[in-house]
């Protein structure tokens, strides 16, 4: 029993460290927001300067739709297996040591009888519900066409019915597109599609049904104010703006206001249910300003706040009518709760009962008592405090009853007291936004990333507990094979930094000289000589003392930026020669040198450059993954070392790819992440598949495989991560064979609810043994406990009278011993 209590001691060291260690604050700004929202569009679009076509999400989707999937294929050896998240829970907040956070949430929805009934909807995490106000919660949307999130309403006259309109529209490229709007009319369990996108538009951001008649539902958004008086089934455009709030009269829903974003600080009124739209304008400076959003009081509705940012992203002004909009007064323009980035984030709630108590927040959340005259600031995003934690980047605020509720880019937050103290509600919320993740592979439950909003995290029990290390936008992560304590991670604008305690702390070795670049800087590790790095901007440097390296020593120049002719944003180096090394920019170039930098051969003509991959056993061959919606260059391959590269798109939707990783061993299977999902082929890109069997349809921005372990590694921009553990495919594949050793593999699904498959092998005749435990080492079953044939067996775990946990499954054979975590969330 040693080993079960080792693991349970690793899972409460997690709450008994107070190693928690911030190698200084590396926080966000307007303008690194504005950057990383540069580096994302140029992926997506696929270059500098391109555009990604309007209608390109939608097509895709139905472009994916008439993709074969994996698990429908009566001949894969992969389909009865399943993507495991590794991130089925929030991050333990390390800053408060008492808080968790989750990914960006953009609406919150409550069910009009049943205060432990909430919906929430994330920026790419989809649409998720609590039956007990906030201690558990459930994914919805997953399968859906698109999981990005606009607003989320419930119908007040008959909760089962709920609106998803999907596309986030927060003004940042970061936001991704939606599939228009979802209903559904079962509380969430499924949903239809009721409105395209290329119609009711791609973002957006916010929908009302009509109190008094729930046919009549209004939808805002980037292609203007919708209205619909069929309960979805059709829809009209009244009004063509780029719609950012929508507002209905709680006294009489004929009266309806909306206002602009994107570049614009209009303010419209209708008092005939939205078929005719008057612009407002006494009181108002509408000849500047970029986003506005509105409150109304719910006891007084002629009491309405405008919360109107500059051009430049600070607080033009909060404004206020008392008469319904007929003139305006400007209350404040000196208390800037909003920063420098109000046109992303920007909110504003009027406290019940109260119609002079407003709410205003953008980087913290602020209180008035007189009218918006004076602010005080009421959230510290940077504070060590719980009692006044509530992340940074306020997206909404709205109030049930007189409970408060913010929802930001850390999650879900709540109030009873105006704002005074908060709790937040992300323990069970699987929404972070990860730019890229790496694993251990001699122990495959430590994995490491780098997340928006979130930098560095960890965690060493496969995701049950994630701990933050450092705040600000975290990005590409490598887990040194070999010394698996050194673990390398970056800021932004061309960072690279090293922990030798993995993961705890991080210092910066940035090559001092180098120039350049993108807002995320390509690096990768040698796959054969784990001491060498090679790191790239508009120049490109090597180290080959990688532990010891720093911002002033262990880095050479192996090419300058006149060279490289563009931003790096890709890197593939040879296995068996860590002289040859492949370049990818991101305005479609691919750069070769076969004797570390001395030589440089150039070729152009791709997209965006997004992932590079050489094959370990043949550096002549490697595949490059690229962004952009043109037809058939998606995924490249080389058999000549570069000196011609042929598409091998396939069948691939027509959509950005992010990422490539490829199995080299037997059955050879290439994986690649899009904006999609992933997509997987075994007969190198002539047919590909949808590869995702418990997977979300969401953006996978990294892939990691590695041979020994073999497990697969996504890194979702909205999901948290996921795991596929192609290695049970052996067992599959062998299913009549006698086994040749013991084994014991990791159950699937997991996390699971209520039930799960544990399958193990067994290469001689004897007494088997499998009994499952709790998280303090209390036997709860003794699934296995008799002689067995040699053979490949498997046993269905009911976990139905079992609490949400980790729980363990041990195997004894004879002289084997093996255990496994699994964890059930209910």
């Amino acid at each position: 029993m040693k080993n079960i209590f080792l693991i349970i001691a690793m899972f409460f060291s997690i709450y008994l460290s107070s190693s928690y260690c911030q190698d200084g604050e590396e926080n966000e700004s307007s303008e690194s927001i504005l950057q990383r929202e540069e580096f994302i569009n140029e992926r997506r679009a696929g270059g500098p300067g391109k555009i990604l076509p309007r209608n390109a999400y939608e097509q895709a989707i139905m472009q994916k739709s008439g993709i074969p999937e994996d698990k429908n294929l009566s001949n894969s050896i992969t389909s009865t297996i399943s993507w495991m998240s590794v991130n089925p829970v929030g991050m333990f907040y390390g800053v408060t040591n008492n808080n968790y956070i989750s990914g960006r949430t953009n609406s919150i929805a409550f069910h009009p009888s049943n205060p432990n009934i909430i919906y929430i909807a994330a920026a790419q995490g989809g649409v998720w519900k609590t039956t007990d106000g906030g201690v558990n919660w459930t994914v919805l949307t997953d399968n859906l066409g698109s999981i990005s999130s606009g607003d989320i309403a419930i119908d007040p006259s008959d909760p089962n019915i709920l609106y998803y309109g999907t596309g986030e529209l927060n003004y940042s490229l970061d936001c991704q597109y939606g599939d228009g709007i979802y209903k559904s009319t079962n509380a969430g369990i499924s949903w239809n599609k009721i409105a395209t996108s290329s119609f009711i538009g791609t973002y957006i951001a916010k929908i009302i049904i009509d109190p008094s008649n729930s046919n009549n539902v209004y939808c805002a958004g980037s292609s203007g104010v919708f209205k619909s008086t069929n309960a979805g089934i059709n829809w009209t455009n009244f009004l063509t703006i780029n719609a950012s709030s929508l507002l209905m009269n709680p006294s009489n829903p004929a009266v309806l206001y909306t206002s602009s974003g994107s570049g614009q600080s209009f303010i419209y009124r209708s008092i005939n249910a939205g078929l005719t739209w008057q612009l407002l304008t006494d009181g108002l400076t509408i000849s500047s300003g970029r986003r506005t959003q509105l409150a109304i009081s719910p006891d007084n509705p002629n009491y309405i706040y405008a919360s109107i940012a500059s051009t430049s992203g600070a607080l033009l002004g909060l404004y206020r009518t008392t008469n319904g909009g007929d003139n305006w007064t400007l209350q404040n323009s000196s208390t800037n709760y909003m920063s420098s980035q109000g046109w992303y984030d920007n909110a504003v709630t009027v406290v019940p009962g109260d119609p002079n108590s407003v709410l205003a927040a953008g980087l913290d959340v602020y209180l008035s008592t007189n009218g918006g005259v004076t602010l005080s600031q009421k959230t510290s995003w940077s504070t060590g405090n719980t009692n006044n934690f509530s992340h940074a980047d306020v997206h909404y605020l709205t109030y049930h009853g007189s409970v408060l509720y913010c929802c930001s880019d850390g999650g879900v937050y709540k109030s009873t007291d105006n704002g005074t103290s908060w709790t937040d509600l992300n323990a069970k919320i699987s929404t972070l936004q990860f730019e890229s993740a790496d694993y251990d592979p001699t122990n495959i439950q430590k994995i490491y990333g780098g997340c928006q909003d979130n930098n560095k995290q960890t965690t060493t029990n496969s995701g049950f507990v994630w701990l933050q290390r450092t705040t600000g936008d975290g990005g590409y992560t490598i887990v040194d094979p070999v010394t698996t304590n050194y673990v390398y991670g970056q800021y932004v604008n061309g960072s690279i930094q090293r922990s030798a305690n993995s993961g705890v702390s991080f210092t910066n070795i940035t090559p001092s000289g180098s120039s350049g670049g993108l807002f995320y800087n390509p690096y990768e590790m040698a796959p054969g000589d784990h001491n060498t790095v090679v790191f790239a901007r508009a120049d490109v440097w090597k180290t080959t003392t990688i532990q010891t390296a720093s911002t002033s020593s262990g880095w050479t120049q192996i090419a300058v930026s006149g060279v490289i002719g563009g931003n790096a944003s890709a890197i593939g180096i040879s296995k068996t020669d860590p002289d040859k090394i492949y370049i990818g920019t991101s305005n479609g170039k691919i750069s070769v040198t076969t004797n570390n930098g001395a030589n440089w051969t150039l070729h152009t003509g791709f997209p965006y450059v997004s992932d590079l991959w050489v094959d370990f056993n043949d550096d002549n061959i490697c595949y490059a993954a690229c962004g952009g919606a043109t037809p058939d260059r998606h995924i490249f391959k080389t058999s000549d070392g570069g000196s011609n590269w042929v598409s091998i798109t396939g069948n691939l939707p027509n959509i950005g790819f992010n990422s490539i990783a490829l199995r080299q061993t037997s059955p050879r299977m290439i994986f690649v992440g899009s904006d999609l999902g992933v997509f997987q082929s075994t007969n190198e890109g002539v047919n590909w598949v949808t590869f995702n069997t418990g997977f979300p349809n969401v953006e996978v921005y990294d892939l990691k495989y590695k041979e020994v372990p073999k497990i697969l590694l996504a890194a979702t921009h909205g999901r948290g991560c996921f795991t596929f553990d192609v290695s049970t495919i052996v067992s599959i594949k062998n299913a009549n064979e006698i086994p040749d050793k013991f084994a014991l593999f990791q159950n699937y699904p997991n996390p699971f609810n209520p039930s799960t498959t544990i399958k193990y092998e067994i290469p001689a005749k004897g007494f088997v043994s499998i009994k499952i435990y709790d998280v303090l080492g209390n036997e709860l079953s003794s699934a296995i406990n008799r002689e067995l044939q040699a053979g490949s067996y498997e046993y269905s775990f009911d976990a139905s009278k079992y609490t949400s946990g980790v729980y363990f499954y041990r195997l004894i054979a004879g002289d084997y011993e093996d255990t496994k975590s699994m964890m059930l969330v209910k």
